[in-house]
C-alpha cells in the first residue's frame, strides 16, 4: 500500500505563502505607524534636547525666540524654536510648563485673534531651561489678514508665568 504524501507537500507550501504574507503585512505595518509619528511633530511641536537648541534662556530673559521677527504666509504654520528658563516661576516639577500665543495686535492697534500655537508641555527644573519647537498657524478663516502684528508668547505653569512679545508679519 502506497500512501500520498502529496497532501503533506501541499500544505507546506501554503504555510510558506502564509508566512510571507504575514511578514509583508507586518513591514507595512510598522511602516506606516513610524510615519504617523514622523508627521506628528510637524502637527504637534515637539521638544527639544538643550544640545540641540541654538538658543538658550537665563535668568536675564526667561524667553528667547530663534528668530525675534517671524513671516508667515497667511494660512499656513511656521516653526519656532523657544528657550524657556524656569527663573522660580513655575516652582519644582511636575510643573507642565506650556506655551500660548495671546494679546496680538494689528498695526493700528486692534486685537486679532488669528494665531495658533501648538507645542508639548514639559517639566523644567528651577534654574534651568527647556527647549521648544513650536508650531505658530495664521489662521485667516477665509479672511485676508496680511499685516504686522505684536503678540505675546506666554510659558505658563501651576504656579506662573513669563512672557514675551514677538512681531510676526503675515504676508500672501
Amino acid at each position: 500500500m502506497r500512501l500520498n504524501k502529496k497532501g503533506s507537500m501541499e500544505l507546506g507550501v501554503n504555510a510558506i505563502v502564509i508566512l510571507i504574507i504575514a511578514l509583508a503585512i507586518l513591514g507595512l505595518g510598522i511602516a506606516f505607524v513610524t510615519n504617523l509619528f514622523r508627521g506628528g511633530t510637524d502637527k504637534l511641536g515637539s521638544i527639544i534636547a538643550n544640545t540641540e537648541l541654538p538658543i538658550h534662556g537665563d535668568a536675564i530673559n526667561p524667553i528667547v525666540f530663534e528668530k525675534e521677527e517671524l513671516d508667515i504666509k497667511q494660512g499656513k504654520n511656521v516653526k519656532l524654536k523657544v528657550s524657556v528658563y524656569n527663573d522660580g516661576f513655575a516652582g519644582t516639577p511636575p510643573n507642565n510648563v506650556a506655551l500660548s500665543i495671546e494679546g496680538c495686535k494689528d498695526a493700528v492697534g486692534d486685537y486679532a485673534d488669528i494665531f495658533l500655537l501648538s507645542a508639548p508641555e514639559q517639566d523644567i527644573n528651577p534654574g534651568s531651561d527647556a527647549g521648544y519647537l513650536a508650531i505658530i498657524t495664521a489662521d485667516d478663516q477665509g479672511n485676508d489678514i496680511t499685516g504686522t502684528y505684536t503678540c505675546t508668547i506666554k510659558a505658563t505653569a501651576d504656579t506662573g508665568t513669563t512672557s514675551k512679545q514677538i512681531i510676526i508679519n503675515v504676508v500672501i
